[in-house]
């Protein structure tokens, strides 16, 4: 999809409404409809975009003699601080969609698959909450579940992590990434490891039955090979 000022100032407007004039104009003078509709093209907007931006934004006439906002924080202060917000955000927008346009077929499709697969399994779950089939001996478990409906696009923030069988070294240990889903990112386990056997491991785990890998203990899922050895990879890293 090409990167339009209209698609900018929807950003804008919604984020920081108040510098909508200035976004456009910057985005205008270093001419952002004209660029390549590439991750290339468009990371190479980024900084002359931000430097437009700036220089857009530090022009405003500022009143002087404000009092501190807070207490240890002058207005001169809170003003950097949101026009800093104002410039990350824009950044942080065009980066997007530079990743957006680097997203091959086979990613987009993977991702659509994911999110449909995502659903189907919060769906089935509700069901199985619903309609009593789940049971504590004759009682059926008045629960509901926890579900990630409308999450399901954290799916996609798999894609391009290190996963799949590809990162099992022979020995069986795990080489690849380690996430650390909650409740609601349901979608991005199934990423790391798309297929049936994960399906069952969440909906076991959701219903406290017994199987991998927690026998019915937690509501949590874990790969456990490799657990020692990604973990030390995440301690090396945060060192």
């Amino acid at each position: 999809m090409r990167l339009t000022a209209t698609r900018l100032g929807a950003f804008v407007v919604e984020r920081h409404p108040l510098a909508l004039v200035e976004a456009l104009d910057a985005f205008a003078a270093v001419d952002g409809e004209r660029v390549a509709a590439t991750e290339s093209g468009i990371d190479a907007l980024r900084v002359p975009f931000r430097d437009e931006l700036a220089r857009r934004l530090h022009a405003r006439p500022l009143a002087s003699g404000l009092p501190e906002t807070t207490p240890g924080t002058t207005a001169d202060r809170r003003l950097a601080l949101a026009l800093a917000q104002v410039l990350d955000d824009c950044d942080g927008f065009l980066r997007r969609a530079a990743i957006e346009a680097s997203l091959t077929r086979d990613e987009r499709i993977e991702m659509l698959r994911g999110m449909l697969l995502t659903r189907a399994t919060d769906n089935r779950l509700k069901t199985l909450f619903t309609n009593g089939e789940v049971r504590y001996g004759q009682t059926p478990f008045q629960g509901k579940g926890f579900r990630s409906l409308g999450q399901e696009a954290i799916y996609a923030a798999g894609i391009r992590l290190r996963r799949g069988p590809a990162y099992r070294g022979d020995d069986g240990r795990w080489i690849g990434d380690v996430v650390a889903p909650v409740i609601r990112d349901l979608g991005v386990m199934l990423a790391m490891r798309c297929g049936p056997e994960t399906v069952r491991m969440a909906l076991g785990a959701q219903m406290g039955k017994a199987g991998t890998s927690f026998e019915g203990k937690d509501l949590r899922v874990l790969d456990w090979a490799g657990r020692d050895e990604a973990l030390a990879s995440v301690r090396a890293a945060i060192a």
